[in-house]
């Protein structure tokens, strides 16, 4: 239960199910892009968790109204909010994508892109400011964030149809390889490795951490039935006399 935003002040889910959240989201929205309906509020807050999980979208056109720098209202949560928006261009499908960026963002790292302590800083980072880079966010990933969070809208995924095939292609490819070495290595507690973009290399300071610690692990054990085998003779000698 409860919400997205709430799940993520909790921690950051890993970064397979925060993808597969936003998918979801995505599936929701292109659902009402298809109806046109835009949703104008895309953030945590209006994303519901059921008890098994599945997020449902809530409060479609309920946008709040703030008062922007020059005097203007503007209509939804600035942090949420597309660049064209803050200049008074039309909410589009693919401003509610760019909402979907941000809350893919957050799941992902546990805070929005632009954090900023004004609304006047904040419209300036929004226009001016790149992606943060994430880490341990794989290229299909950061390819996703890239793509939603365009500061050009045309170069944006055009609806939440668009960005929900983007975004499972990137579950199929980012998973693939990933969950593999997870899976043939789930036994084996000395095999580590890392991710560098595309490749993934032995990690080999993990490696030999685990190794010896293992290592560690069976001396004891070792000791252990040496000093059982030690009583036993001990026991036996007292039997004998």
């Amino acid at each position: 239960g409860g919400t997205l935003r709430e799940l993520a002040r909790r921690g950051p889910p890993d970064p397979l199910r925060a993808m597969q959240l936003a998918a979801a989201v995505a599936d929701g929205l292109a659902a009402a892009h298809a109806e046109g309906i835009v949703h104008r509020d895309v953030k945590g807050e209006n994303v519901m968790l059921g008890r098994a999980g599945a997020p449902k979208l809530v409060d479609f056109g309920l946008a709040k109204r703030v008062t922007a720098p020059g005097g203007g209202e503007l209509s939804g949560t600035p942090d949420f909010m597309a660049p064209e928006l803050f200049t008074g261009g039309e909410a589009t499908p693919a401003s509610d994508v760019y909402a979907l960026g941000v809350l893919t963002f957050l799941l992902l790292a546990g805070r929005t892109p632009f954090a900023a302590t004004t609304l006047g800083e904040l419209i300036y980072r929004v226009a001016n400011d790149p992606v943060p880079a994430l880490d341990g966010a794989g290229p299909r990933t950061r390819a996703c964030l890239d793509a939603m969070l365009a500061k050009d809208r045309a170069a944006r995924p055009a609806d939440g149809a668009a960005a929900l095939r983007m975004l499972q292609d990137a579950l199929v490819k980012e998973r693939d390889f990933g969950a593999l070495l997870a899976e043939a290595f789930s036994g084996e507690q000395h095999v580590a490795w890392e991710r560098d973009g595309d490749r993934f290399r032995p990690d080999r300071e993990r490696d030999e951490e685990r190794y010896e610690r293992d290592e560690d692990e069976r001396d004891f054990e070792r000791e252990e039935d040496e000093d059982e085998e030690d009583e036993d003779e001990d026991d036996e000698e007292d039997e004998d006399e």
